[in-house]
C-alpha cells in the first residue's frame, strides 16, 4: 500500500515554527487546500504568533483531541507494544493500570479512516478483529509481531511491522483508537475553573517510563472559560501513568494522523491515533 506523508514546518516570522504532519493512504498535500483544514491551520498559527512563554507547573488540564492522542500514542501505545528484541518478555505488562478505569482502547489496522490500513501485516499474519489494548484502564493484550509472540507463547496480533524490506518486523502500532465518553467539550473546560487548555503538543517522545512532549499551543482557561490567552515553547515531562489523572472524556473523537513514529531505527509514516479530548486533574509542564 502506497503511504503518502506529509512531514514539515510553517515559518511564523519571528524564528518559531509551527509543526505539521499527516500520513496515510493518499497524498497529504491536498489537506493543505482543504478551506476547513487550511482555516484551522490559519488560526492555530495565528495563536502561536502571539503566544507568551509558559510557566512552569502543575495545571488542571484540558487536553484537545490532538493533544490527547499525543499523550495515548506515548503512554499506552507504545507501553502496549511487545519486546522488539526476542527474547526478553514483556508480558508482566498484562494486568497494570495505565490509565483511568473510563478510558477503553482498541488497536485497528482495518480501522474505517484510520492513518493505516491492512489485512496482513509484514509478517504474512491476517488481521480479523482489533485488539482490545486497555480495558477499564488497564492493559488487556499486547500487541505482537510474529516472533515476539513466540517468545512470550501466544499468538500474534497482525502488529508485525516493518520500516521497509531491509528491515525486520517488529511489534508496532497501527491505529489505536480510544473510545469516546459523555462530556462535551465545553463542560470538560468548565470543570476545570482554573488551568490550561492544551491545543497541539508535537515531538512526543518515551524514555521507559517516562514521557515527554512539546507544548506547541496552550490556553489559559479561568473560571471555567477560554480567555484567548495563549501559551507556547513549553514541554509536558510526565511518567507513563499520567492518564490516571483523567476525570473526564469527551464525547467526540478525532484522529490525529502522525507525521511519523519512530522505535527500534524504525521509521512508520502510517500510524495514527484517534481520540477525544480528555480532562486530567493535573498535568506537568515545564518552561
Amino acid at each position: 500500500t502506497a503511504v503518502w506523508a506529509l512531514v514539515g514546518s510553517i515559518a511564523i516570522g519571528d524564528g518559531r515554527h509551527f509543526p505539521v504532519g499527516w500520513s496515510g493512504s493518499a497524498s497529504q498535500i491536498s489537506r493543505l487546500s482543504d478551506p476547513i483544514m487550511h482555516e484551522k491551520l490559519c488560526c492555530l498559527v495565528e495563536a502561536v504568533a502571539k503566544a507568551e512563554s509558559i510557566c512552569s507547573g502543575e495545571f488542571p488540564a484540558v487536553l484537545g483531541p490532538q493533544a490527547a492522542a499525543v499523550l495515548l500514542h506515548e503512554t499506552v501505545g507504545h507501553f502496549a507494544e511487545g519486546s522488539s528484541v526476542p527474547p526478553i518478555n514483556l508480558d508482566h505488562r498484562i494486568g497494570v493500570r495505565v490509565a483511568s478505569e473510563l478510558i477503553d482502547v482498541f488497536d485497528d489496522p482495518t480501522y474505517e479512516g484510520g492513518a493505516t490500513q491492512y489485512d496482513m501485516d509484514d509478517d504474512g499474519i491476517a488481521s480479523f478483529a482489533p485488539t482490545q489494548v486497555l480495558q477499564r484502564g488497564v492493559l488487556f493484550a499486547q500487541l505482537h509481531s510474529r516472533e515476539s509472540a513466540a517468545h512470550a507463547f501466544i499468538l500474534p496480533t497482525a502488529n508485525g511491522r516493518a520500516a521497509s524490506a531491509m528491515h525486520a518486523a517488529i511489534p508496532r502500532i497501527s491505529n489505536l483508537v480510544c473510545q469516546p465518553g459523555a462530556t462535551s467539550t465545553d463542560e470538560l473546560i468548565d470543570g476545570v475553573q482554573d488551568g490550561l487548555y492544551i491545543h497541539h503538543l508535537a515531538h512526543g517522545q518515551s524514555f521507559g517510563l517516562d514521557m515527554r512532549a512539546c507544548v506547541t499551543l496552550a490556553e489559559v482557561i479561568k473560571s471555567g472559560r477560554l480567555t484567548g490567552h495563549f501559551l507556547s515553547s513549553g514541554q509536558v515531562h510526565e511518567r507513563i501513568g499520567v492518564l490516571n489523572r483523567v476525570e473526564a472524556l469527551g464525547d467526540q473523537c478525532e484522529l490525529n494522523a502522525n507525521g511519523m513514529c519512530g522505535k527500534a531505527g524504525q521509521i512508520l509514516f502510517d500510524v495514527g491515533t484517534t481520540c477525544p479530548p480528555m480532562r486530567l486533574s493535573s498535568l506537568r509542564v515545564m518552561a
